[in-house]
């Protein structure tokens, strides 16, 4: 009777997560709006997302989107020269446009009592923007600045280095903030055709967390971006990046005060079951290359595995060493343990406690629960999934986590910035 019992346990299905009340969807004139109220702070975070990133780009229109969206602050038809940007100091509010790879980010963080003032600015800059000359060579001379002090820093060069090696041909490969040559090309003509064809409601997602009611997001919703057409635009993920027969290192000789080094291997798209085994694997990998490197041998000011969590994942190894030929045997061996050494219970239970513990504190504010409803949204097509009551990362186990660093840390791309002579003979067999 007992094992009976617990059989008919096991085979119970748990019961659905509780609804979650604050959050709601609907359609404002062909715009998909998700808002969430939280009534305990008047902080409103408001993100239209602009789908498409860089499969939007081509190397001769990186940025163009950027550019047109920095453009409208600096004149609009209402809003001529520098009245933009006095009309928004006088809201308090903070504007952003935050270009990525999957999508753009256009929006603000301000007060509740402001919202319709910061709304009406917004609006403003996507309806009316003038996208003449003289604010465009305003807009793309800040750009091109912030490029070129990108590309001078050996960070940012080595970035741009690595993206080209690792995602040749593929649109992850382009950079959507632009790049020098990409933004002295676009002329005014080709961004007001941009603007006039690229922002239809098909390609919107708008989300609101704050304390604003819903019938004042519809009201103001209604009488701006629902006014544009609605087009026909469809968000999918990018293709798969083109898999690597074999790890490589591109070198590249630059005077520098250290060396740098980045790699990149290519893991599971966002709709796999190993994304949360290959995200939190990319972590402990960069707490052990940290530990070794940094705090163990001091080889290093900076060792970490970055992960670049879009719709296919990415994982690296990052070091900044004037040693780098000691620190390469040791990112090999630390990914030979990844790959082929289950963690300890203990060890696993540490790492996630720290690790989940880290991530929920990151997510308390209205921008990060606006961001974590909008990639549920995109994604896995359903918002609700961002507010599941599960701990994130309850899913991964020592097993499953060593599954996917061994299937997905190989054949890391390598490019190497610095004093070439330090690397001659290296190889990065096994990497």
């Amino acid at each position: 009777m007992i094992v009976a019992w617990l059989v008919a346990l096991s085979l119970t299905p748990a019961p659905p997560a509780p609804a979650d009340s604050t959050t709601t969807d609907y359609v404002v004139g062909g715009v998909h709006v998700i808002q969430r109220q939280t009534p305990a702070n008047d902080v409103v975070a408001v993100d239209l997302y602009l789908l498409g990133g860089a499969q939007q780009l081509t190397a001769g229109t990186a940025g163009i989107e950027a550019l047109a969206l920095r453009a409208a602050e600096y004149g609009t038809d209402r809003y001529r020269g520098r009245a933009w940007q006095r009309a928004r100091a006088k809201t308090g509010s903070v504007f952003i446009v935050q270009p990525t790879s999957d999508w753009t980010v256009v929006g603000f963080r301000g007060l509740a009592e402001q919202f319709d003032s910061s709304w009406a600015l917004l609006a403003d800059g996507l309806l009316h923007p003038t996208l003449d000359s003289s604010t465009v060579a305003v807009a793309r001379q800040r750009m091109i600045l912030s490029a070129r002090a990108r590309d001078i820093s050996p960070d940012g060069a080595l970035r741009l280095l690595a993206d080209s090696v690792a995602f040749t041909g593929h649109p992850y490969g382009l950079e959507p903030e632009g790049t020098e040559a990409s933004l002295a090309t676009l002329a005014p003509a080709v961004l007001q055709r941009y603007a006039r064809d690229q922002y239809v409601t098909s390609r919107m997602l708008l989300i609101i967390v704050g304390n604003v009611p819903r019938a004042a997001v519809e009201a103001v919703v209604k009488g701006t971006l629902g006014a544009l057409p609605s087009g026909s635009y469809t968000w999918h993920p990018p293709a798969p990046v083109a898999p690597r027969a074999a790890p490589s290192l591109t070198i590249v000789q630059r005077t520098t005060a250290t060396n740098y080094l980045l790699g990149y291997f290519q893991g599971p798209p966002i709709t796999s079951r190993e994304y949360s085994a290959f995200e939190l694997a990319t972590y402990l990998l960069g707490a052990r290359l940290s530990n070794a490197i940094r705090q163990e041998r001091s080889l290093s000011y900076a060792a970490s595995a970055p992960f670049l969590g879009r719709a296919l994942a990415t994982g690296g190894v990052y070091v900044s060493s004037p040693s780098p030929e000691e620190v390469l045997p040791i990112v090999r061996s630390e990914l030979d343990s990844m790959r082929t050494t289950e963690v300890s219970p203990r060890g696993f239970d540490y790492f996630i406690r720290q690790f989940v513990t880290r991530s929920l504190v990151a997510k308390g504010s209205n921008a990060a629960q606006a961001a974590a409803l909008a990639e549920a949204q995109i994604y896995e097509g359903d918002y609700r999934k961002a507010s599941a009551e599960r701990a994130p990362f309850s899913d991964v186990s020592p097993y499953k986590l060593e599954l996917a660093a061994d299937k997905y840390m190989r054949n890391t791309q390598f490019v190497y910035l610095g004093d070439t002579t330090r690397i001659r003979g290296i190889r990065v067999n096994g990497m």
